[in-house]
């Protein structure tokens, strides 16, 4: 039973540190666990038993053995595939012999996507949150996501719907959906695709479309400078509702009265009653047309009031 017992720990401890690397640093200690990515040839991340995930520098690593299959990018934009040994200045890297490079060209290393499984990545979220006041706003989020990571190219899709409703007001909607793609060539070069999608009632945008491609080249890279150059096209449409509520009958109406009365009232301002030149428009409304009518009337009455005070006086 004993004996039983300790050849199932042994080879559960196996299982567990198949594909654990060793690390040995340059002041003896070493470090067990799955090299996860070197990011610009500074930073180490190891994910440990023990630690969870450490970073180390990357010249502080002396030797590294038994690693997982791994991606290795060098500088001039190469990239080998396989297990990952490290001894001193020297790199052997891809499977079977692989192959040797200096550990100086080493750029970037990442995990090797073997299966399409591997490669792939999917997300869902889903969010409500409500606001109370003299409105009350419920707002749902969702969204879902996809990512492939593969050897050649990469590409993602992310697609997001939030939706606000309330009691007091029209219930409106925000989607967008956006799509990258990138695909990997030889010597540095990059060809990158783009495509959006956004539409959203509370700007009145009925729908906003971007589709765009470039390509680039990382013409500069190294430790101290990096340099890349991208040259694309891009495609934006945007259709935004126009449609505005139109004034009814009856303030179209009010609008053309009030519009009468301001034009018609300075062509009776003269005090004694003569009249300007008509600028009234044709289309008065009756309201215009009877107040200038009584001003008329009471211009006269004045006039005819001066009239008999001075015959009146050239009598006395």
């Amino acid at each position: 039973m004993k004996l039983s017992s300790c050849i199932l720990l042994c080879l559960l401890l196996w299982a567990g540190s198949g594909n654990a690397a060793e690390i040995v640093l340059t002041d003896g200690s070493r470090v067990f666990g799955t090299i996860l990515s070197l990011e610009d040839a500074e930073d180490l991340r190891v994910d440990t038993e023990h630690m969870d995930v450490v970073t180390v520098d990357w010249d502080a690593v002396d030797s590294i053995s038994a690693t997982a299959a791994l991606e290795v990018e060098l500088f001039d934009g190469r990239r080998i595939y396989g297990p990952l040994v490290v001894s001193g200045d020297s790199v052997r890297a891809g499977f079977g012999d692989g192959r040797s490079v200096d550990r100086s060209q080493v750029f970037r290393i990442e995990e090797y996507n073997q299966t399409f499984q591997d490669a792939v990545e999917l997300y869902t979220d889903l969010g409500m949150n409500v606001v109370r006041g003299n409105n009350v706003v419920t707002q749902v989020s969702t969204g879902a996501g996809f990512r492939y990571n593969g050897e050649r190219f990469e590409t993602k899709l992310d697609a997001t719907a939030i939706v606000n409703e309330q009691t007091d007001g029209t219930d409106l909607r925000r989607t967008t959906l956006r799509s990258t793609y990138t695909w990997k060539l030889r010597d540095n070069w990059n060809l990158s695709g783009l495509y959006s999608y956004e539409a959203d009632e509370q700007q009145g945008l009925d729908s906003r479309t971007l589709l765009g491609a470039a390509i680039g080249n990382r013409i500069i890279n190294n430790r101290r400078l990096r340099l890349e150059l991208f040259s694309g096209l891009a495609l934006n449409t945007e259709d935004f509702d126009t449609t505005a509520e139109r004034p009814s009958a009856g303030d179209r109406a009010t609008t053309s009265t009030s519009t009468a009365i301001s034009r018609c009232c300075p062509t009776w301002s003269r005090a004694d009653g003569r009249a300007c030149s008509s600028t009234a428009p044709s289309a008065s409304t009756s309201g215009a047309t009877s107040i200038s009518r009584q001003r008329y009337t009471a211009a006269m009455t004045a006039i005819r009031r001066r009239a008999t005070r001075r015959m009146t006086t050239e009598r006395q």
